[in-house]
């Protein structure tokens, strides 16, 4: 199992900055491979492909 994690910041202010290009990443991995974003048990998002991969995306600024 590999862990991903895409650094960037959460809300509206850096949405469509470079400051989230750590997001955009993961979240194109996420649509290629059909999972989605769910809360994690901490302050963050994950999603996992099982037995291949989790995508981690901090909730925090």
């Amino acid at each position: 199992m590999i862990a991903f994690v895409g650094l960037g910041n959460p809300g509206n202010k850096y949405a469509d900055t470079k400051h989230n290009a750590g997001f955009w990443i993961l979240d194109e991995m996420a649509s290629r491979f059909k999972i989605s974003f769910k809360p994690g048990k901490g302050d963050y998002v994950v999603a996992i492909k099982p037995n291949k991969f989790l995508l981690f995306k901090p909730t925090t600024g």
